[in-house]
C-alpha cells in the first residue's frame, strides 16, 4: 500500500469523496404567487435554478499535508488507527516517511486540528517501527505495553468461563497461563480453539480437557503462522535439528531466567546436544540470519524478533501437556482439520 492509497482509504471511511475532481449539481423548482400592487391584481410563475459544486480529491496523489487539511476541514476529532504496522517492510521508505510527516504535521498544528494518528505494532522502539525517523520522538508519545502477569491471565480466563458458562480443567488453565508468557493474543486464540474442540467432541460438554488443549494448540499455531506470524513461516519450516535446539532454548527463557547472552546460550546448547561449539555457533548465526532472533545493543541479551513467537514456539517445542510437535511438519502450517 502506498501513502496515497492509505490516505484515500481513511478518507473514504470518513465519508470524503475521493474519486472525482469536482461535480456540479443543478436543481430547479417552480415558483408561483399572487398579489396586488397599488390595487392592481398581479400573478407570476416561473422556475428558480440552483447550482452547487461538490469538492473532491481527484487523481492527484494525496501527500501528508493534503491529508492533514482534509482531517482539519472535517471539523471534528478523528482517530485514525494503523494496526499491525510492523508488517510494513522497512524498505518501504516512502510510506514510512509519509506517516512520519503526517504525525509531525498533526503535532505542529494541534491547535487547529485535534485529530490523532495511532500506530500499533511490535518493535524494539517507536523509531524502529516507523523507519528510524528522528521527528517521531518529538511528535509522538510512545506507549510500551508490558505482557500481563499470571494473575491477570487467570482473571481473563475466569471471566471467559463465567460469560460462556464452561470450565477449563486446572491443568489446561495452568498450561495456557504458563505458556502464554503474558500475551493476551495467545490466550484468546488458544482459549477459543479449546472451546471449539470441546463442543465438537460433545455439544453438551462444558469442561475443556487435555485433549481439547492439544487440538487447540495445533490449530492456534497454524492460524498464527498464517496471520500475525506469517513472515516467519518459511524460516520455521527450514530449521535443522541443531537450529531447533537453539530456538527451543530461547523459547525456554520465558519460564526461567530471561536474560541470556549469545555465549551463555551457546554453552547451554553445547551441554544439551554434546555438539562442538563451532557447530552450535554456526547454527546461532543461521537462526539470526533468518530473522527469528536478535541481540540487544545495550546488554547483548537474546530476544525473538517478534515477542509473539515465544508463546507459540513454547506451545509446540516445550508443551505443558501432550508430546512435543515438529515445527517443520505440515501439522503446523497445513490444513485446519489436523490436530
Amino acid at each position: 500500500m502506498t501513502f496515497d492509497e492509505f490516505a484515500r482509504a481513511a478518507l473514504r471511511e470518513l465519508g470524503v469523496a475521493v474519486a472525482v475532481t469536482e461535480s456540479e449539481h443543478e436543481s430547479s423548482k417552480s415558483l408561483s404567487g399572487g398579489g396586488a400592487v397599488f390595487g392592481i391584481g398581479a400573478e407570476a410563475s416561473g422556475t428558480s435554478t440552483t447550482r452547487s459544486k461538490l469538492r473532491a480529491l481527484g487523481a492527484d496523489k494525496i501527500d501528508p499535508w493534503r491529508l492533514y487539511l482534509e482531517l482539519r476541514d472535517l471539523g471534528r476529532k478523528v482517530v485514525v488507527v494503523l494496526d499491525e504496522y510492523d508488517v510494513v517492510v522497512s524498505a518501504n521508505a516512502t510510506f514510512h516517511r509519509g506517516v512520519a510527516e503526517l504525525m509531525k504535521t498533526l503535532a505542529d498544528h494541534s491547535s487547529d486540528c485535534d485529530s490523532r494518528l495511532v500506530i500499533v505494532g511490535i518493535a524494539q522502539s517507536a523509531k524502529l517501527l516507523l523507519g528510524r525517523h528522528e521527528s517521531i520522538e518529538r511528535s509522538a508519545a510512545e506507549v510500551y505495553l508490558h505482557p500481563l502477569d499470571s494473575v491477570a491471565i487467570y482473571a481473563f480466563l475466569a471471566s471467559a468461563e463465567e460469560e460462556l458458562r464452561f470450565k477449563f480443567n486446572s491443568a489446561v488453565k495452568d498450561a495456557i497461563v504458563d505458556t502464554s508468557g503474558g500475551y493476551p493474543y495467545f490466550v484468546h486464540l488458544v482459549g477459543l480453539e479449546c472451546v471449539e474442540s470441546m463442543l465438537k467432541r460433545d455439544p453438551a460438554e462444558r469442561v475443556v480437557n487435555e485433549h481439547d488443549y492439544k487440538v487447540a494448540v495445533g490449530r492456534a499455531v497454524r492460524r498464527a503462522f498464517r496471520a500475525e506470524l506469517r513472515k516467519y513461516s518459511n524460516a520455521m519450516r527450514s530449521l535443522s535439528e541443531l537450529d531447533m535446539a537453539i530456538v527451543r532454548e530461547i523459547a525456554s527463557l520465558g519460564r526461567r531466567d530471561r536474560n541470556v547472552t549469545p555465549e551463555e546460550l551457546e554453552r547451554r546448547v553445547v551441554f544439551v546436544t554434546r555438539l562442538p561449539l563451532n557447530d552450535v555457533r554456526a547454527a546461532f548465526e543461521r537462526v539470526s540470519a533468518q530473522g527469528l532472533i536478535f541481540v540487544t545493543s545495550t546488554n547483548r541479551y537474546i530476544r525473538f524478533r517478534d515477542p509473539l513467537l515465544a508463546p507459540f514456539i513454547r506451545a509446540v517445542m516445550l508443551p505443558e501437556l501432550g508430546p512435543e510437535m515438529d515445527v517443520r511438519q505440515l501439522s503446523l502450517f497445513g490444513s485446519e482439520g489436523s490436530a
